[in-house]
């Protein structure tokens, strides 16, 4: 917030990480990341990751050295989660049936699908 009590943004840009992406890695690039933005323990946000061990490692790190309680600061991705639900749903039974394999799509559809990008040749 600033001094008018209004919600700001920040993004920060992380730079690339060479090497193992370990929970340890990117927590020591976050906190590198996060000092040069001089942030503080007063001015630290939420972490919004997906929901790969290697993330609850690094923001455990991360609470530990800002003093926070990671429960309350790490937020999961939601569209990830849908994602992940959607593809549990679409290919929990025959994910083979999905590929785009000529085998798996009808005659009509391929035909369909060739009228109308010739359409455009």
């Amino acid at each position: 917030m600033d001094a008018d009590y209004n919600v700001q943004d920040f993004v920060l840009g992380l730079p690339a990480l060479h090497g193992q992406h370990s929970g340890n890695n990117i927590a020591a690039i976050v906190e590198n990341t996060l000092e040069n933005f001089s942030v503080t323990p007063e001015t630290i946000g939420y972490f919004v990751l997906d929901n790969a061990y290697n993330n609850d490692t690094a923001v455990d790190y991360i609470a530990g050295v800002y003093g926070f309680n990671k429960a309350e600061r790490r937020l999961r991705c939601t569209c990830y989660i849908v994602n992940l639900a959607a593809q549990e749903v679409i290919y929990s039974k025959d994910k083979e049936a999905f590929e785009n394999a000529d085998k798996n799509i009808p005659v009509s559809i391929i035909a369909a699908y060739e009228r109308v990008t010739n359409a455009y040749k």
